[in-house]
């Protein structure tokens, strides 16, 4: 059984601190073994900027934050339409319109502290600051191919072929540093998706299989982790090394576990019972909470310390087509993206400011 992962999305920009728009402020920092936490976020939300209107709803959209400057780079397709439109946004509250785009190609964003990253049909792109181009890489013909925001500083990319999996490191020019060959978890072609820590080490490859989700650490042996899985999604436990999943194990059910690397533990962070819609986009993690943004235009959010789920939100209080979080990775910079319908039937792709207070 062949199982993908889909990536709708919509950005909402946080900034850590009792102030609006994006924030280049480092996290405290935390031994990564403790799990003790920090301070969360009593979120609130800024004003509107609207980035492109559409006759027809945005049905994808895709995100990221620079590694090092209060920018970024929000993108939206158009249902029916192959290509994407979108802007660079600085900071402010709202946040500040500082260049459009129309007809780019569209693909999983990540920023790291050289500019940003894409992959499009399995090319890696890399832009500067401004979004503009400076390299590719194609990689082989492959089953899958997909980038994995983890860390500002670097560009992590896994790449799923019918004999193996090749996880890759890149730094911020684009110039490999890091590669691992790997027998793919699923002789299936199963999605796979890796979670790494400090370095490459502990690290954690995840697929699904059979609907069972599979896992391998550092010991580099497959493991069926014992929870049944549909389509997964995962990101970076910024606490303890760990992964922290989104999985649907049947329809209409969703669940929030941590799996840890030492010995590749499931623990449930939340269960379906709290939500009160679907999810919409990609889980992410900031330094202390794990983000899900809902199709009713909420975010659930999931302290990393097991205590009591929040919601954030309604985004807005018209419709809203598709929504979506993006943060710096392991930091509260960044925001939600999302698409509603306007007075008219016209249909907007907006962005507000996300305030991080603690």
């Amino acid at each position: 059984m062949r199982t993908s992962v889909v990536w709708p999305l919509a950005l909402l920009v946080a900034a850590c601190g009792a102030r609006s728009g994006l924030s280049i402020d480092s996290p405290p920092e935390l031994d990564a073994g403790t799990g003790f936490d920090t301070f969360p976020c009593r979120w609130s939300l800024g004003g509107e900027t609207e980035v492109a209107r559409s006759r027809r709803a945005f049905v994808a959209l895709e995100g990221a934050v620079h590694g090092s400057r209060d920018e970024v780079v929000v993108l939206g397709r158009p249902e029916g339409d192959e290509t994407w439109t979108g802007a660079l946004l600085g900071s402010g509250d709202p946040a500040m319109l500082v260049r459009r785009f129309d007809r780019v190609r569209g693909g999983r964003l990540h920023g790291h502290t050289g500019g940003y990253a894409q992959v499009v049909d399995c090319e890696l792109l890399f832009f500067d600051e401004m979004f503009e181009e400076t390299s590719r890489l194609r990689f082989s013909a492959g089953v899958s191919c997909a980038l994995e925001p983890q860390d500002k500083h670097w560009i992590d990319a896994t790449v799923l072929e019918p004999l193996q999996l090749r996880i890759l490191r890149f730094d911020p020019s684009g110039a490999p540093v890091d590669e691992r060959l790997l027998a793919p978890l699923s002789d299936d072609g199963a999605a796979e998706r890796s979670v790494r820590f400090a370095g490459m080490d502990p690290w954690i490859v995840l697929a699904v299989a059979g609907g069972r989700l599979w896992g391998r650490g550092p010991a580099e042996v497959p493991i069926d982790l014992g929870v049944e899985a549909g389509p997964i999604d995962a990101a970076r436990d910024t606490l303890r090394p760990a992964a922290v999943v989104l999985r649907r194990p049947a329809p209409g059910a969703v669940q929030i576990d941590r799996v840890r690397a030492a010995d590749l533990r499931v623990e449930p962070l939340a269960s379906s019972i709290f939500f009160g819609s679907a999810p919409s986009g990609h889980v992410v993690t900031n330094e202390t909470e794990a983000l899900v943004p809902l199709h009713d235009g909420s975010v659930l959010i999931a302290p990393l310390s097991g205590s009591d789920v929040r919601f954030l939100g309604p985004v807005s209080s018209i419709a809203v087509d598709e929504l979506t979080v993006v943060l710096r990775a392991g930091e509260s910079a960044g925001g939600l993206l999302y698409s509603h319908v306007l007075v008219g039937g016209d249909h907007a792709l907006a962005f507000r400011p996300l305030v991080c207070n603690r």
